[in-house]
């Protein structure tokens, strides 16, 4: 049994047909084996955050939002346009 078991369903759950999803158990061997391929899946994970990071960044910056979105009513571009 795959003592990996959060890595190893990564990998072993993958969406079925009307997307329900099948997970199966791997063995240690097995879990060894794919031990790289559930690395790389995580590096890629955090890469993909880090540059969702920097996207939004770069964006707030562009647009002089800053680090913090001001969001409602009070705090809109509208809020000191008299009616």
């Amino acid at each position: 049994m795959c003592q990996l078991r959060h890595k190893c369903e990564d990998l072993a759950s993958q969406p079925a047909p009307q997307n329900k999803r099948v997970t199966r158990t791997l063995s240690v061997a097995q879990a060894e084996r794919y031990r790289p391929l559930f690395d790389n899946t995580k590096r890629l994970r955090e890469l993909v955050a880090q540059i969702e990071a920097l996207s939004a960044r770069a964006v707030e910056q562009a647009e002089g939002w800053g680090r913090r979105l001001a969001t409602g009513p009070m705090n809109s571009s509208y809020a000191n346009t008299p009616l």
